[in-house]
């Protein structure tokens, strides 16, 4: 998980012994047959209204800190600060920032809810689907890996949202008590802010509105930072796996290079996140939609040709039917 969450939120939550991939039958044997989770583009699997969301309770808590100040300093300043602070989240939220226009973030969801309607109905098909669930303990040894991060979404939990605001707070006072007039400007109260504004604003896809909170999410994320430099063609690692499934440093995990699939009337890049060398202990449970009609049999003898299990007999692997009346 990033510094910024553990440090100034201090988030840091323990991810339970399994977590679930809901998903189609289709997409269930992509995953099996191919050893891989995809980790897309989150802007483009990502609903808007959940960047606006967060770019509303960030605005929301730094206008608070800085009217807090009215009667100490002289007004200019603060509307400019003001004023900046509300360009500065729009920027990112429109996507046009320097600290985000060059960077992709790619995740991967998951939930800690094996049979959740509302998970069935949006990931799984309409309940014709599956949920997979993955080895969290797994999943959790690639947080803080270079551009990898592993985090618990955060559907406004007040103790999290208090800790950035003490941070902030901290930060804007000494704003305040060492910016002079000469230096009111927007580039200079922005240079200011920025190492308030940075850290928050590149963690804002670990936020969800509360009203999703009955979906208990984790985020597997990839912050990929690209170069678009036509000239030089010099350091283009948004094209590239950081990292291959023979590379020790990224233990039983592999990346593929940058992938296109098409989405609707759009296009989406993905990375392909490898789970080959760990297939055996990756995959702990499936759960079979409401509607879905797999056999058993069937499945465990998928399970057994692309060696999860090492018998058809075997139930290393539990294969559970929701206990939801759906149909």
């Amino acid at each position: 998980m990033h510094t910024f969450l553990k440090e100034c939120g201090k988030y840091e939550p323990k991810a339970p012994n399994i977590l679930y991939h809901y998903c189609s039958i289709d997409t269930m044997l992509k995953i099996l047959q191919n050893y891989c989770i995809w980790l897309s583009d989150a802007e483009k699997t990502n609903d808007k209204s959940e960047l606006r969301y967060f770019a509303e309770q960030m605005e929301k808590m730094l206008l608070n800190i800085v009217e807090s100040y009215k009667g100490e300093v002289n007004n200019e300043l603060l509307t400019l600060i003001k004023t900046v602070l509300k360009k500065a989240i729009e920027s990112v939220y429109l996507g046009s920032a320097y600290t985000v226009q060059n960077t992709k973030n790619y995740f991967c969801c998951f939930s800690e809810s094996s049979d959740l309607l509302s998970q069935w109905r949006a990931y799984g098909n309409d309940g014709q689907g599956v949920a997979i669930g993955f080895n969290a303990e797994l999943l959790s040894k690639i947080d803080d890996m270079y551009s990898y991060d592993f985090v618990k979404v955060i559907y406004n939990q007040k103790s999290v949202l208090e800790n950035i605001q003490e941070y902030m707070e901290g930060h804007l006072k000494y704003i305040f008590e060492n910016i002079t007039e000469k230096e009111l400007n927007p580039a200079d109260i922005m240079f200011n802010l920025a190492p308030i504004m940075t850290p928050i604003l590149q963690e804002r896809f670990a936020f969800k509105h509360p009203k999703f909170s009955e979906e208990r999410e984790w985020r597997l994320f990839r912050k990929q930072v690209g170069n678009f430099d036509e000239d030089t063609g010099e350091n283009e690692p948004f094209f590239n796996g950081a990292f291959h499934a023979d590379d020790e440093i990224f233990g039983s995990f592999s990346c593929s290079d940058l992938k296109f699939r098409s989405l609707q009337n759009n296009i989406c890049s993905y990375f392909e996140f490898g789970f080959e060398k760990c297939k055996e202990d990756f995959i702990k449970k499936i759960i079979l939609g409401p509607k879905c009609q797999i056999e058993e049999k069937d499945l465990k003898i998928l399970l057994r040709k692309y060696m999860y299990i090492r018998d058809v007999e075997s139930n290393k692997i539990k294969i559970q039917k929701s206990k939801i009346p759906y149909v």
